[in-house]
């Protein structure tokens, strides 16, 4: 029956509750039997190892469920830190750029009256140049102007175009990167 009881026992202990069966249904006068209480219990028994068998199947496959989960949330970290350290580098790079050019920009500004002594002196060593040597080699004193205009005004030029480009590039800077420094920070 039970496999833990020996056959004799478990055969003499079924004859005592047939018996035992029979006596009640005679005192009754019913047809009800006693029940085996091993036998209930083993098969309760049973249902129980089938049950946990089953919660212990699906355990596992939440536990690997949550693996993949875990995994996939680790790895989606391991992304997004990687970018922003990437993306932090290169606004930090624009940052830099952005700040030499202008301090470079407001030491010139700073030297302004440097830089205009420089141009006057410059101008004048010109000026006396072209006197010279329209004088001296007879060159015309119209066309040695001429030249000496184009090159004042070729380097003021450079100078301005210069100028706007590191104040557009400031101005982005301002507008966008640094907006989105703040933002990330």
């Amino acid at each position: 029956m039970l496999g833990i009881i020996p056959d004799s026992i478990d055969n003499e202990f079924e004859i005592i509750l047939n018996n035992l069966n029979k006596r009640i249904r005679d005192l009754l006068g019913t047809a009800k039997e006693v029940v085996n209480p091993f036998e209930e219990t083993a098969k309760a028994g049973e249902k129980i190892i089938i049950t946990t068998k089953k919660q212990t199947k699906e355990l596992e496959k939440q536990k690997k469920i949550y693996f993949n989960i875990f995994e996939s949330h680790r790895k989606l970290i391991e992304a997004v830190d990687d970018y922003n350290l990437r993306h932090r580098t290169t606004v930090e790079i624009l940052r830099d750029l952005n700040e030499e050019t202008l301090k470079d920009m407001l030491g010139k500004f700073k030297d302004i009256k440097t830089i205009i002594a420089e141009g006057i002196n410059n101008g004048i060593t010109k000026f006396s140049d072209a006197l010279a040597r329209s004088i001296i080699l007879g060159e015309k004193l119209g066309e040695t102007f001429r030249k000496m205009a184009q090159d004042v005004a070729y380097s003021l030029l450079s100078a301005l175009i210069k100028w706007g480009i590191q104040l557009a590039v400031a101005w982005l800077y301002t507008k966008y990167i640094k907006k989105e420094e703040q933002e990330i920070t």
